[in-house]
């Protein structure tokens, strides 16, 4: 893997890894953020919730059986803990026997 980060500007920053491409920022609220992407620390947790995802659905997979409807989710922290995520459990959209 190769990634490379290079300011865009204020606290935002341009990824690239792999020939993807990924632009993180701070939202307004934040001194310096302009909002032209998610944070780097939402992108964590989003990431962390893509891993999960991608070992349920690889058991799903090898099993033979559909990943369609299989989610995995995050939300704001609910104690005011400002844009922090907190990762979400969650369950495919049926049970597996």
């Amino acid at each position: 893997m190769k990634a490379v980060v290079e300011s865009i500007g204020k606290v935002g920053s341009r990824a690239q890894v792999d020939g993807h491409a990924f632009v993180f920022d701070q939202p307004r609220s934040v001194p310096g953020g302009e909002d032209r992407g998610p944070s780097p620390l939402d992108v964590m947790a989003a990431s962390v919730a893509a891993c999960a995802h991608y070992f349920a659905a690889a058991y799903l997979h090898g099993r033979g059986l559909a990943t369609e409807g299989s989610k995995r989710g995050r939300r704001e922290d609910p104690h005011g803990a400002g844009h922090r995520p907190a990762i979400l459990a969650s369950r495919t959209a049926r049970e597996v026997k």
